[in-house]
């Protein structure tokens, strides 16, 4: 790393003094910190996997103080490609977080019981966006394309009201619509 660090400077020093850049303290200043960033990212590119598998150990410790710290930790478990830990992490809880990470589980997993279940709780929760776009790709997956199609247009509802673009959503309704088509 010293060695690196080093180098940057001595490139730097070259750029400046023995080329005779033209460039200002100030140019010099920020050659130097991007070099220092490109090192930094360089050398922390294993670091944030082991850091988030290091904060998810530790929210999986405080499961029995806060309840928070579980579905965190699930989601973590969940980003992970850790479906299994995430479940493990959410048993016992009931809170619409818990439930909500039990149906994204389910859905991916084409569990066909959970239909009603996820219907139930989108009415109670109509703009849970993440819960209704996994339902809508699981409706779209199982053929059922003009449910889909109106749960994106829902999402897209959602969307224009928090000003978000809809493009992708406007791009899955298109696809979809295509599909019913035929």
């Amino acid at each position: 790393m010293i060695i690196l660090v080093a180098t940057g400077v001595v490139i730097s020093c070259a750029f400046r003094y023995v080329l005779c850049w033209e460039g200002s303290k100030h140019n010099y200043i920020q050659f130097l910190s991007l070099w220092l960033i490109l090192l930094g990212l360089v050398f922390s590119n294993g670091l944030p996997h082991s850091s988030i598998i290091d904060v998810s150990n530790q929210l999986s410790s405080k499961c029995s103080e806060n309840s928070m710290a579980c579905v965190l930790g699930a989601r973590i478990a969940m980003a992970n490609g850790d479906d299994q830990k995430a479940l493990k992490l959410l048993e016992g809880l009931t809170t619409p977080e818990s439930d909500q990470l039990r149906f994204l589980i389910r859905l991916k997993e084409l569990d066909d019981s959970v239909m009603f279940e996820v219907i139930n709780f989108l009415e109670d929760h109509p703009k849970d966006i993440e819960l209704r776009e996994s339902y809508a790709v699981y409706l779209a997956k199982q053929g059922k394309n003009t449910t889909s199609i109106n749960q994106y247009q829902i999402l897209k509802s959602h969307f224009l009201e928090l000003g978000i673009s809809t493009e992708a959503v406007d791009e899955k309704i298109h696809n979809l619509e295509l599909r019913v088509a035929k």
